[in-house]
């Protein structure tokens, strides 16, 4: 899921610089990291909504990041990425307030 991710944002954004490349490397690698914590670390009989929150917490944290990284232009290709591959997974967008 991030490697895809990874790939689809280095194929769609093509005028990254080098240290674009390695800053996004670096905020992937992390992601990946933190998300492999999260689900090693949950609590059986946990809560799936205490799980979705941390892991939206994580994902606006990785966004947040890469938009620091990222010139307006290239971020908005960003968000259209993220935006496409949650749709797909059925996932709510960041910062939705769910009922």
């Amino acid at each position: 899921m991030i490697a895809r991710e990874k790939q689809a944002v280095l194929d769609k954004i093509t005028d990254l610089s080098d240290d674009q490349k390695l800053l996004l490397d670096g905020i992937y690698d992390e992601f990946a990291l933190s998300l492999r914590d999260l689900f090693e670390n949950r609590t059986p009989g946990g809560s799936r909504e205490g799980m979705r929150e941390k892991f939206r917490a994580l994902r606006t944290e990785k966004d947040d990041l890469i938009k620091d990284v990222l010139k307006e232009e290239q971020y908005t290709v960003y968000e259209s990425i993220a935006t496409q591959r949650r749709e797909r997974r059925g996932s709510p967008p960041p910062n939705s307030m769910e009922e």
